[in-house]
């Protein structure tokens, strides 16, 4: 039997309400809202799924050992200018910059 003494949850509604608000989430904050918004709670079976998880990246590293020498400075730029093209599929690109002292 269908519990009647709640209104039905209409999460279209109230994600086109916040929308047209054009607050976004700083805009719930500086508002001093105490409690999050139900349609940006997901429940935890939606959060993670297998094929996610399983998603392996690898990060680059680029050594900036030897910088100040042109050849090497021209082989990092290079470097760095390949990690920076995996990322654009992806809409993100990480590396990890080192140099020893």
């Amino acid at each position: 039997m269908e519990d009647r003494s709640q209104p039905k949850y209409d999460r279209v509604k109230e994600v086109k309400e916040f929308d047209e608000t054009r607050a976004g989430v700083k805009g719930l904050v500086d508002s001093g809202v105490t409690k999050v918004p139900r349609f940006l709670i997901h429940p935890p079976q939606n959060l993670l799924s297998s094929t996610t998880a399983n998603i392996q990246f690898q990060v680059p590293v680029i050594d900036f050992d030897g910088f100040d020498h042109d050849f090497r400075r021209v082989q990092i730029v290079k470097e760095i200018r390949e990690a920076s093209k995996h990322g654009v599929s992806f809409k993100w690109s990480i590396m990890e910059f080192q140099t020893r002292l």
